[in-house]
């Protein structure tokens, strides 16, 4: 399971590196979560036996809910400060005709999205731009807006051979129009960047550090997205039973004695 992931993860948030070597990132994130593990038992094991387990769960949903989105910022503003001054400054809008714009929900990046609206959104996020989205009359072509230039997108089902070519040059034209609006360029010289895993290892400010440990720790113990930790904390508090001081056997015992 952990091989299979590993091939998704890299392949998503390691682009920038050969497949082997996006591999091991993948596997370099889970094995970090398997070393918090230990530390985590010592610590909140010992605490679920003083306050309960329920608590400790629940706070630890809790957390990841609320911290996911700013550690995600916070590492964007650390690592490419450029970048996030774009992203806060620079407006970016999918201009698109409502019913063609379905929930942007892929967490394994296997999910093919065919509406013009769907591809516009799907390059924008894999450029790591936030944006807004303007109706437009039924029927319009969506279209990416950055500054003053406007990039047309297409429908794959109706490119068909074509799909992967129109694409390509979607993602050609939008880095463009985004650097013309003045998102700084893939070769930026201000990113933080690596050429192999144990690039890790190099000196680094503290909060890259800080940031990537606490991350890759949520990856690997708490990949579902904030909604489903949301729910867990929702569904926890109201239903289940906290098991401190309470004998759970009693039952059985009852039964046995009838």
């Amino acid at each position: 399971m952990h091989g299979s992931l590993a091939r998704i993860i890299g392949a998503k948030f390691f682009t920038q590196f050969d497949p082997a070597i996006s591999d091991i990132f993948a596997l370099l994130a889970f094995a970090a979560g398997f070393l918090a593990r230990p530390f985590g038992a010592l610590v909140f094991g010992r605490l679920g036996d003083l306050v309960g387990r329920k608590l400790i769960i629940l706070a630890g949903c809790g957390l990841a809910a609320l911290t996911y989105f700013p550690l995600f910022a916070k590492l964007t503003q650390e690592a490419n400060p450029a970048l996030y001054n774009a992203q806060q400054n620079i407006p970016v809008t999918v201009a698109a005709d409502p019913a063609d714009c379905h929930f942007q929900f892929n967490p394994t990046g296997t999910l093919v999205h065919t509406s013009s609206c769907d591809i516009a959104k799907q390059v924008l996020a894999g450029l790591s731009v936030p944006y807004k989205q303007v109706d437009v009359p039924a029927g319009t072509v969506a279209a990416i807006k950055a500054g003053s230039a406007s990039v047309a997108s297409f429908d794959a089902a109706k490119a068909g051979a074509g799909a992967g070519a129109a694409r390509a040059a979607l993602v050609r034209e939008t880095m463009a129009a985004l650097s013309a609006a003045g998102y700084p360029p893939a070769a930026n010289p201000s990113v933080v960047k690596m050429d192999g895993p144990f690039d890790v290892f190099r000196p680094q400010t503290a909060t890259i550090v800080g940031l990537l440990t606490v991350l890759m720790v949520y990856v690997t113990m708490v990949y579902s997205p904030i909604v489903f930790a949301t729910v867990t904390l929702v569904i926890g508090a109201l239903f289940v039973p906290e098991t401190k001081d309470r004998d759970i056997f009693a039952e059985d015992h009852t039964a046995r004695r009838a």
